[in-house]
């Protein structure tokens, strides 16, 4: 089955959690999703869950992970939290905070058609008022970040279907 064992206790031999795992056994790190900080034991401290083996570990995981959406479950081996995980469990539901490409064409457009307006509030001022223009002219370079990033993805999207 599985033991919780705090993550680093000065008392215990060896300290480090992931220096106890041996041969084929795992360690699950169970995190809220969206703020990433660790699920705290009983003892007020982050703890770990050390399993005989990566089933084992990812059942308990999916398990975990269905009751309970809003946890991410992190699966380490021996080698520990240096390196990436070797499974990662969560739901569905949760949201990615990647911006989509929905979201940067239209915050693209808008921020193009206030520059628009900002351009012409400052003509029909005959350009005394200034500050309009120049804060036209920055969202206009912010919208540039917005399109070139979107069609640099549709690019490598382009290639990646013609290889």
């Amino acid at each position: 089955m599985s033991k919780i064992v705090k993550v680093y206790e000065a008392t215990r031999n060896p300290p480090e959690w992931h220096r106890m795992l041996t041969g084929t056994e795992v360690a699950v790190f169970t995190e809220e999703a969206h703020s990433e900080l660790p699920v705290n034991g009983d003892c007020g401290e982050p703890i770990c869950e050390i399993f005989d083996n990566l089933e084992l570990a990812a059942n308990h995981s999916r398990n975990l992970v269905a009751q309970k959406p809003q946890l991410r479950c992190l699966v380490f081996d021996s080698r520990g939290r240096g390196n990436d995980p070797i499974a990662v469990y969560q739901s569905t539901k949760l949201r990615s905070r990647e911006i989509t490409g929905r979201f940067r064409r239209w915050f693209a457009s808008t921020l193009i058609a206030a520059s628009v307006l900002l351009i012409w509030l400052d003509w029909r001022s005959d350009f005394e008022r200034m500050w309009p223009s120049i804060l036209a002219w920055k969202l206009v370079t912010t919208a540039l970040v917005f399109v070139t990033w979107e069609a640099s993805l549709l690019a490598q999207r382009f290639i990646a279907k013609r290889r």
